[in-house]
């Protein structure tokens, strides 16, 4: 009797375990993380985004060029590039790369029209 409660007790843990876990597109989390070590990286004195709705912009864009990976995992879990192949972790990061270079191309501010005229004024 003791044995049948312990495995049911068992049984049941871990068939709660089964029931929390979802299949998600780990794709979506890493792209992010991604996305925001380059930029905190690489233009942490650039203004890359001005909205939140450009940074969604560029993170679809790069989604729509990644194939997605679907996981189960628990809402504990938390993905990480060790999951995708060296092959996808490279093709990510190039993406993104891409991906956040033409988006600091684009908030760039445009040529001043007045040229170097203040700096040619003496006093």
């Amino acid at each position: 009797m003791p044995i049948f409660l312990i495995a049911g007790v068992m049984a049941v843990s871990v068939l709660e375990v089964i029931m929390s876990r979802e299949l998600i597109n780990i794709m979506e989390y890493l792209a992010l993380g991604e996305l925001e070590q380059e930029v905190s990286t690489h233009y942490a004195h650039q203004n890359v985004f001005f909205e939140s709705d450009e940074r969604q912009l560029v993170l679809q864009r790069i989604l729509n060029q990644m194939p997605p990976v679907y996981m189960w995992l628990c809402p504990e879990d938390c993905p990480d590039l060790t999951q995708l192949t060296p092959t996808e972790r490279q093709h990510l990061h190039q993406v993104v790369t891409h991906e956040i270079q033409e988006q600091a191309h684009r908030a760039a501010p445009p040529p001043c029209a007045l040229g170097n005229l203040m700096t040619e004024v003496y006093y």
